[in-house]
């Protein structure tokens, strides 16, 4: 690790004849305490290095080349320990990014997605509900491309035509381009954004017919559009769609495969034979973002996301439909500047499942409510503290749902 440190540092030193950036960050948090609504239950304490990462970042005097590279040296778990990228970008409507940028690019999740809560919930100071096992932040909305291959052309002003090539798929053809994800976006002057965009996938197919366990794609892609609204001063709302296109396997087709889904056969899942036809669709995802700030130091941010339309068919068999879902996330401010007080509330929501008239699973309501804090600059050097108080709606073999409670408290630092 002091090898790469060595070699992030002289690729500094070495791009210094033009725009060059060298960095860190540091996340350290604790649990003051934390247990729960369990009968004798422990109370416990924690703490953890949650991000130790060093960058950099630079590009030629022209601003045709560039690059950044960042390595987390604890590892971080959303991302492997080290990733980088480099760029070109010979004139003005086309630009050509290869590397790993796993911050993702051509991301429409403005106000939903990680921004929602931004350092604080990397910190861990903060709560989120997860809606029929769908992770809210950007929920309904197209979240980015972190593969190999970025490829932007730009032949307007406003109008932006991106694709994102997955060459670390790192097989044949049909392992790569089927899974491209191409999109297009336009800037509206004055009103907003609108974008539209499908992250590719073969859905069920058999390249190799006389060796198909060689060759055998399900995942059938998805469809997403989104309008970010910027006319009104002070105020943002983002509305997304995300479509899921059917996965099917027809009848007498040369392979089979297991289906799992959570919440109805986790353990040892579906097994779709080959002589069986099958058909899933994923449910139809619906999400709404809004910022509004009130006044200097008082804002708000909000969003919704709703899950419904999901159902799946095997054989002759009644198609199951499964339930709606929905999730609401409520944020209010207070930003005093180098003192910020929030009120995380979040209430989520899935409806009884039934199949035919017979009830598989009851109602689940679930709720948290998460005060906050934070003192210092962003981006510079900020303390966090707050209080989790959680409740998943699951009811236990006492018919009794459990509610957590915590002190988290954590310090970034950037330098």
């Amino acid at each position: 690790m002091k090898k790469l440190f060595a070699i992030l540092v002289v690729l500094a030193l070495v791009a210094g004849s033009a725009f060059a950036q060298a960095g860190a960050y540091v996340i350290g948090s604790a649990v003051l305490a934390e247990g729960s609504s369990v009968e004798d239950s422990d109370i416990n304490a924690s703490g953890s290095l949650v991000t130790a990462r060093i960058f950099v970042r630079g590009e030629s005097g022209d601003g045709t080349f560039g690059g950044f590279a960042r390595a987390d040296l604890n590892g971080a778990w959303f991302s492997p320990d080290v990733f980088a990228f480099a760029w070109w970008q010979p004139n003005e409507f086309f630009r050509l990014q290869l590397g790993r940028n796993y911050n993702s690019d051509f991301g429409l999740d403005d106000i939903v997605g990680w921004g929602f809560y931004g350092e604080a919930g990397d910190v861990g100071v903060v709560s989120k509900i997860w809606s029929g096992g769908q992770n809210p932040d950007g929920f309904g909305f197209y979240g980015g491309f972190n593969g190999i291959a970025a490829i932007s052309i730009t032949p307007i002003d406003g109008l932006a035509i991106n694709l994102g090539v997955p060459f670390e798929n790192d097989g044949t053809v049909n392992d790569v381009y089927p899974y491209i994800n191409a999109q297009v976006t336009y800037d509206i002057g004055g009103v907003g954004r609108v974008g539209v965009t499908f992250a590719g996938g073969p859905g069920y197919s058999v390249v190799n017919k006389d060796k198909p366990n060689q060759a055998v794609y399900f995942d059938p892609g998805k469809i997403y559009a989104s309008f970010l609204l910027t006319a009104i001063e002070g105020m943002g709302l983002n509305v997304g769609l995300g479509y899921t296109l059917p996965l099917s396997k027809p009848k007498d087709s040369p392979v089979g495969y297991w289906w799992n889904k959570v919440g109805i056969n986790e353990q040892d899942g579906i097994w779709v034979g080959t002589e069986t036809a099958f058909e899933y669709n994923a449910p139809i995802e619906i999400g709404l973002g809004f910022s509004y700030d009130i006044t200097d130091s008082f804002g708000i941010r909000a969003r919704v996301g709703v899950g419904l339309g999901e159902s799946f068919k095997l054989g002759d068999a009644d198609a199951v439909e499964f339930p709606l879902n929905f999730f609401l996330d409520v944020l209010p401010f207070y930003n005093a500047g180098t003192f910020r007080i929030y009120l995380n509330i979040g209430m989520g929501y899935t409806d009884e499942f039934k199949i035919k008239d017979t009830k598989v699973a009851d109602s689940v309501m679930s709720w948290h409510l998460n005060p906050y804090m934070s003192v210092g600059l962003p981006w510079v050097g900020e303390f966090y503290a707050g209080i989790k108080i959680a409740d998943d709606g699951v009811k236990g073999a006492d018919d009794k749902t459990v509610t957590t409670w915590s002190i988290p408290i954590g310090i970034a630092v950037s330098f």
